[in-house]
């Protein structure tokens, strides 16, 4: 945030407006006791929200908070999209436990965590791209969005299209 801040002040400066592009998975990270994803919004001119699925119903679920967010704050979201193929995703999900002391390296650390592993699971890149699935993508760009911060959508690598 504080290089965000650091670019806004400086187009801003030279009178240019000033975008972030940013996954819409911002909204689960803290910052300063708030989602990440609200203070970019706050900071920038226009935010492009990362919204890779591969369905206009998902697409727009998990842009949501975002839109509303950005809609109560007067700024302008735009919605992009993955048209490439994306490979498939493996994931490993764990829990951090609860601080304590610990001596790592000889050395006597202010805390450690153990992790304690939860699942594991796959995602299809085929539910993250709209790649060779246009009659999909064509369903997103028609689907009424009707959030005042809407302004359209980014089509991430167009030569995929042709």
């Amino acid at each position: 945030m504080t290089l965000i801040h650091t670019l806004a002040k400086e187009t801003h400066r030279h009178r240019l407006a000033f975008s972030v592009v940013t996954p819409f998975w911002y909204d689960t990270l803290r910052w300063r006791d708030r989602p990440l994803i609200n203070s970019i919004i706050d900071t920038a001119d226009e935010t492009v929200l990362m919204s890779y699925r591969s369905n206009a119903k998902a697409v727009i679920q998990i842009s949501e908070h975002e839109l509303l967010y950005a809609s109560l704050k007067h700024k302008y979201l735009r919605i992009g999209v993955e048209l490439m193929p994306i490979a498939d995703e493996e994931h490993h999900l764990y829990k951090l436990g609860q601080p304590k002391p610990c001596i790592t390296a000889q050395k006597i650390q202010k805390e450690c965590r153990d992790m304690t592993f939860l699942q594991h699971y796959t995602t299809k890149g085929s539910d993250l791209s709209f790649y060779q699935q246009h009659n999909q993508l064509q369903k997103l760009l028609e689907t009424p969005i009707d959030y005042p911060a809407f302004k359209g959508f980014v089509l991430h690598q167009m030569r995929a299209l042709h």
